[in-house]
């Protein structure tokens, strides 16, 4: 298990990390989610030994490894352009770590093989790295992690080189993997999708601290600040409070609505909405927007059940 306490880092005034604790249990999926300068990035460093935190511990097992050097973690890290050795072919950049940690190389190669075909690369074990394409490389850079059997998979932002489509077919791929090695993992991102898709819980991170842990499902629907709501993508978000869409009921007495604009987000409708001069953006289904005649001008029976009001903590 690994164990981290009041972890502060600084680099000349800026504070990159202030006190962050937080413990992961074996086998856990964890994403670190925040934005650019968040020091999610940092904490990863810190947590694979690249840097060194100026306070604070760091602990495997109940056994200090603050000042451990990376090699002697027994950490495996992707980083976020793959890091993969462009002179060796595919088979050898996933033996490397093995052979590093002396393993005979008839059985690393067996052992390369076997993750080669994991993560469906097989057949393509003699090709050079530098032919492949992003998603492969990706393929590759997470076989060679994950075939020494590290105590914890350190993820730096590994999605970030892909485009949309091939994102979202390694990431299934790599949830697959993840499931059936339940190997301990934490993924560093900025993209609440991939950590809530992903993560079995997230941490979200602010100017070096942490705002808010939770399972996905918890964050998304019980955000504890207006901060955390606005960044993880909510609407109508005030400043004690903000209120989910499902609150939003369309059974009141009168039409008191009235559509100010309408916007097509995908297969939703967006709507712009004024009720009692306070305007609130709605989110409505196909079916819905054309059983209720969604349009700009037209009035809607809408009304707010305020028990469902998420209230942000004081």
């Amino acid at each position: 298990m690994l164990q981290v306490r009041t972890v502060s880092k600084q680099y000349g005034q800026t504070l990159a990390l202030s006190k962050v604790s937080f413990n992961m249990q074996d086998g856990e999926t964890l994403a670190i989610l925040g934005p650019s300068g968040c020091g999610k990035s940092t904490l990863l460093r810190v947590l694979a030994g690249l840097e060194h935190p100026d306070q604070g511990d760091v602990l495997w097992d109940d056994q200090e490894i603050t000042h451990l050097p990376p090699e002697k973690r027994l950490f495996s890290l992707v980083f976020q352009d793959y890091a993969l050795f462009p002179h060796l072919n595919v088979l050898a950049n996933v033996m490397f770590g093995l052979i590093e940690r002396k393993t005979p190389r008839k059985q690393a190669g067996q052992v390369a093989l076997d993750w080669l075909e994991k993560v469906n690369l097989q057949g393509l074990e003699r090709r050079r790295v530098t032919e492949l394409s992003g998603g492969q490389q990706q393929r590759v850079a997470v076989a060679r992690a994950l075939a020494v059997n590290p105590r914890l998979l350190l993820l730096d932002e590994p999605f970030s080189n892909l485009d949309q489509q091939l994102r979202e077919e390694v990431q299934n791929e790599l949830l697959a993997t993840l499931r059936e090695t339940r190997s301990s993992t934490i993924l560093v991102t900025h993209d609440q999708q991939e950590a809530f898709k992903l993560a079995s819980r997230v941490i979200v991170m602010r100017e070096g601290k942490i705002e808010q842990v939770g399972t996905p499902s918890d964050l998304y629907h019980h955000p504890e600040s207006r901060w955390v709501a606005n960044f993880l993508g909510h609407d109508n978000v005030f400043d004690d409070f903000f209120i989910p869409q499902y609150a939003f009921k369309l059974d009141a007495t009168e039409k008191a609505a009235r559509v100010l604009s309408i916007e097509r987000l995908g297969r939703e409708i967006a709507a712009q909405v004024d009720l009692q001069n306070t305007q609130y953006t709605i989110h409505f289904s196909e079916r819905e927007a054309f059983d209720w005649q969604i349009r700009a001008g037209s009035s809607l029976p809408l009304r707010i059940d305020r028990q469902l009001v998420q209230r942000f903590r004081p």
